[in-house]
């Protein structure tokens, strides 16, 4: 399983539906998570411990300040 990760403003839902046409014309199965403000900004641990089941984490216009969390994802094999 693939889960996408993106941002809520203009380009992160962009990104979005980018991802959705490529992942439906690879008959990928995968899930995309666009946050709302109230969860703020960029990967989040919490996110990513309700998602441990998963193989892949995408992220796309999340900035690249979250090295914890993906520390994180990577101990948990992701």
């Amino acid at each position: 399983m693939i889960k996408v990760f993106t941002d809520y403003d203009v380009d992160g839902i962009t990104s979005a539906v980018i991802f959705d046409w490529l992942f439906n014309k690879l008959k990928c199965e995968y899930e995309i998570k666009i946050p709302n403000r109230k969860e703020g900004y960029g990967l989040n641990r919490k996110w990513i411990e309700e998602n441990l089941n998963i193989d892949l984490i995408i992220t796309a216009d999340n900035g690249i300040s979250k090295l914890d969390e993906v520390d994180f994802a990577i101990e948990n094999n992701i």
